[in-house]
């Protein structure tokens, strides 16, 4: 195997559209804009084995089968409404 020697300026030719792009430089990555996730609060919630396992076969009735998030949700807005309205 033949083992070439670096290449020089002299001996590299490369075009402008290059070399100008590579002039112009580049810049840091602006942050992100903001957007509604900045509302959500995170809860945690602990339930038994039994009380999943209670959400669940509530869940299998339904088509299409919601998310347990979504089930959890639901219920949540159930309550407050009837809480609400009273």
């Amino acid at each position: 195997m033949a083992i070439n020697r670096k290449p020089t300026q002299a001996n590299v030719k490369v075009s402008s559209n290059v070399e100008s792009f590579i002039e112009q430089g580049g810049s840091v990555p602006k942050k992100a804009k903001k957007d509604k996730m900045k509302d959500i609060q995170y809860t945690q919630l602990r339930l038994t084995a039994e009380e999943v396992e209670l959400i669940d076969k509530a869940r299998e009735g339904r088509r299409p089968k919601p998310s347990r998030h979504a089930w959890i949700l639901e219920a949540i807005y159930d309550k407050v409404d009837k809480e609400t309205l009273k």
